[in-house]
């Protein structure tokens, strides 16, 4: 649902504080009917039975005759005689005054109000009946619940602190294990290095995915690392025969047949160096701060002199962490796709968005079909079958290690007016 927060703090956190929320409230519940209720009818009893014993004494006396008579017969018992209820507070209107006021009509057979005062640290609760002279008497008691709304407000923000810890502590718990395997997968897609390590915290079902995690991410880097040494050791082993041949065809009489055949052992030196280029693909080169402008500046500088003019709008002054010789040659590949394939003008554009570098090569061909856009990232494969053309498909597979090697993603699209797009945007921001 959309409507709910995404993260796993604030999930747990939210889930904690209902979880305690209906637990206080199932408490509440508790209190009311055990304690509250009971309590207020007991109260009540009481109140009605010294009223019963004092409306013997005090029904025919007016309020200063009353006071009087509390006074010498009940000195200690607390009863205070008013004559007006002015400036009285009603009680709150909660459970047990409500139930308490019932109680006492009840019990006395007439309607009932009650107020309450405060003397000094004593709390009176006052109230009338029909027998009093016109005065309201005072009877001393001591609530827990004057101040019940102040109660509420501070267990419930209690109650939210808590939630708050108890959710950051168990979010903690539950998702170091997790960054953990995220880690783990992002130096699995480097490439290099060694696999960082996963804890083993967290609760058992974590624990076990974090171990076949692992497992796999080692065997798939194991995998990986096979399948480079036995290319490389291949395409190594391949080239000392291939220098053989090139010598031996050179005895050749025939000059059209050994032409014929030295072209197809460069075509052949050329897959060996490609199968070469993809198991390196700028691992052991260290990264340096490089000047976008400067640096693509200095690639088109390359090209011109080969003969081919591109286009650069690069009006940027920004420095970024890159391996210069793998980087230069994953856009030399992409700009020699697109005057091979497609068609000039060929141009560079280089920019920031949204604290991203990127930079896109055009060329103002045919374009390529959809269905075929995605396969041609993947090693072996071309962008056109049917083309005549030498190497393997690694160009663009040395590319995309290339990119994620350095968090960057390779992307390419078709333009609208015609043409392709090749795009490298790097992940790390700029901002």
């Amino acid at each position: 649902m959309r409507f709910l927060p995404q993260s796993l703090f604030a999930q747990i956190t939210i889930t904690l504080l209902v979880l305690l929320c209906i637990n206080v409230s199932l408490a509440f519940i508790a209190l009311r009917c055990l304690v509250i209720d009971p309590g207020a009818i007991q109260f009540a009893n009481s109140i009605v039975s010294q009223l019963q014993l004092l409306a013997i004494e005090l029904r025919h006396l007016d309020a200063q005759q009353a006071s009087l008579w509390i006074g010498k017969n009940l000195p200690d018992s607390g009863y205070l005689i008013q004559q007006s209820a002015d400036a009285l507070s009603k009680p709150p209107a909660i459970r047990f005054y409500q139930l308490l006021q019932q109680q006492l009509a009840a019990g006395t057979h007439e309607p009932v109000d009650i107020y309450l005062s405060h003397n000094g640290e004593q709390s009176l609760l006052l109230m009338q009946q029909s027998w009093m002279q016109g005065y309201w008497l005072g009877i001393p008691f001591q609530s827990y619940l004057q101040n019940i709304y102040n109660l509420v407000a501070i267990v419930f923000a209690i109650i939210t602190l808590l939630s708050i810890i108890v959710g950051y502590l168990i979010a903690v718990y539950l998702l170091k294990p997790l960054q953990e395997l995220g880690n783990l997968a992002q130096g699995l897609a480097q490439m290099d290095g060694e696999l960082p390590k996963v804890s083993s915290t967290g609760p058992k079902e974590v624990r076990q995915v974090s171990n076949l995690i692992t497992e796999a991410a080692t065997q798939m880097r194991q995998l990986g690392q096979d399948r480079e040494l036995m290319l490389a050791g291949v395409s190594h082993d391949l080239r000392t025969p291939l220098a053989r041949l090139r010598i031996a065809i050179e005895w050749m009489q025939d000059a059209e047949l050994r032409l014929d055949m030295q072209h197809d052992i460069e075509e052949m030196d050329a897959i060996i160096a490609g199968f070469i280029d993809y198991t390196k693909a700028g691992q052991n080169e260290r990264a340096q701060n490089v000047d976008i402008a400067d640096f693509l500046q200095q690639l088109v500088n390359d090209f011109y002199r080969q003969g081919y003019a591109i286009e650069l709008l690069a009006n940027m002054d920004v420095q970024i962490a890159i391996r210069p010789v793998a980087i230069n040659r994953l856009l030399s590949n992409l700009l020699g796709n697109a005057f091979k394939h497609g068609k000039a003008p060929v141009q560079i554009r280089a920019y920031i968005q949204q604290g991203q570098l990127q930079i896109w090569i055009e060329d103002c061909g045919v374009g390529i079909a959809i269905e075929k856009i995605n396969a041609l990232l993947e090693p072996f494969r071309q962008g056109n079958i049917a083309r005549n053309t030498e190497g393997a498909g690694l160009g663009l597979a040395i590319a995309v290690r290339i990119a994620h090697l350095h968090h960057a993603e390779l992307l390419i699209k078709n333009k609208p007016e015609g043409g392709l797009q090749v795009g490298l945007i790097f992940s790390e921001s700029l901002n």
